[in-house]
């Protein structure tokens, strides 16, 4: 019997089984996923406030690219410089380093059936078992959210930027939640199914990077891993209700409107969702 079985090749459970690879070397466990790759194929940008700065020194490794600063253009206003670090993770290459130093703990091409306490069954028939598993895969079909975005970024050579400008495609939709419950869960599960997102960015790192510092501290059984879950997803649940509001008031693009126009400080606040009562009575009224 395993300690643990993390279903679904999510950044999430890809960042969970590099930290228990680096932390608990001792811990059996392995990772399942339905396709080819791990996380996706996709680039994952966040700003170096989004994570502490002991988080960022084991999240280093996986950076693809770093800038100290990056421009942003609004409409109708000249390109702004705003300050602070902007890292960048290609889904490539993490999927190469995390397989790498995994080893035989990752499967590929393993489609999961059934997820029970106590193990998984495959669609092959074969059953796993382990004293945990964590679901981390992606919603599937219709999301438990009412609305979603999809994000396009194009920038013309002409707009005249001085720094390094990526375009970006986001093709997955993320979720974009007005209101409602906090998740309820009866096994370990992480991700957007469960609300770990930033509410306004739909961003997940800083919420999975969170998980896979804590997960290896934890005690690896179904119910430890449940009931610590449940009140993990009901804290950030709560800390996310300011962020609902601005979704059921505003547009997406009037939000970002509204926050870039703001100064550096309250705009890095705004995305690792650390704003204070001031910073958030100003971008509602202000």
């Amino acid at each position: 019997m395993l300690d643990l079985v993390l279903v679904g090749g999510s950044l999430t459970n890809a960042l969970i089984a590099w930290r228990l690879l680096q932390k608990r070397p001792d811990v059996s466990f392995m990772l399942l996923e339905s396709g080819s790759t791990l996380s996706g194929r996709q680039t994952i940008w966040f700003r170096g406030t989004d994570v502490t700065k002991a988080q960022l020194e084991w999240l280093w490794v996986l950076c693809a690219k770093s800038f100290p600063s990056h421009d942003m253009q609004r409409k109708h206003s000249e390109p702004r410089r705003i300050g602070g670090a902007f890292h960048s993770i290609d889904c490539g290459d993490l999927d190469s380093k995390v397989r790498e130093l995994a080893g035989e703990r990752i499967r590929l091409r393993a489609e999961v059936r059934e997820v029970h306490d106590t193990g998984v069954t495959l669609a092959s028939g074969e059953t796993i078992e382990a004293r945990a598993v964590i679901d981390g895969r992606d919603v599937e079909g219709t999301p438990p959210w009412p609305h979603t975005f999809h994000d396009l970024f194009h920038v013309e050579v002409q707009q005249g930027l001085e720094v390094p400008v990526m375009a970006l495609r986001k093709a997955t939709p993320r979720p974009l939640p007005i209101a409602g419950d906090v998740p309820h869960i009866s096994r370990p599960i992480v991700g957007t199914q469960v609300g770990l997102f930033h509410a306004v960015t739909g961003e997940v790192l800083p919420m999975a990077v969170d998980l896979a510092e804590v997960i290896p501290t934890l005690e690896l059984n179904s119910k430890s891993l449940t009931q610590w879950l449940a009140g993990h997803i009901e804290r950030h649940w709560n800390s996310q209700a300011f962020y609902r509001q601005l979704n059921a008031r505003l547009s997406r693009e009037e939000v970002f409107e509204k926050v870039h126009a703001q100064n550096d400080d309250l705009i890095a606040r705004f995305y690792a969702g650390t704003m204070t009562t001031m910073q958030r009575l100003k971008l509602r009224f202000g």
